[in-house]
């Protein structure tokens, strides 16, 4: 799944307020916004240059007006839905941490226990969002 399919399954219905983007690289920050909505993302993709494994975070919560910096808690107007940050030891940098991490197939059977599976499984490089 490419980056503009990705944040079109996220946010499906953007309305109003902001999507905000961060490209890690160039510590830029994006605001994504209607009436052109997700739609301007493959071109803000294809301007960032980003290559596979290049790392361009989202803000889960929509924001209410452009601040300075990558939008704040107070201006969330709206969540798109419920996330987790699961880790797991098999982790390049986990390793050398002193924090406890369950292997990779504990967290397997830990997701696939719930009551519901997730819609969307985005595995990273320290585990699954």
């Amino acid at each position: 799944m490419d980056t503009a399919a990705f944040l079109e399954t996220i946010f499906p219905d953007l309305a109003a307020g902001f999507v905000v983007l961060w490209q890690a690289d160039t510590k830029q920050t994006h605001w994504i916004a209607p009436p052109d909505g997700l739609a301007a993302v493959p071109a803000l993709v294809d301007a960032c240059k980003l290559t596979r494994g290049a790392e361009l975070y989202y803000g889960v919560g929509v924001q209410r007006e452009r601040t300075k910096g990558r939008g704040n808690e107070a201006g969330v107007i709206a969540l798109p839905g419920l996330w987790a940050d699961v880790d797991f030891l098999e982790t390049a940098g986990v390793k050398k941490s002193k924090k406890k991490y369950p292997p990779r197939e504990d967290a397997d059977k830990a997701l696939a226990a719930l009551p519901l599976p997730p819609s969307l499984l985005v595995e990273r490089g320290g585990g699954y969002h």
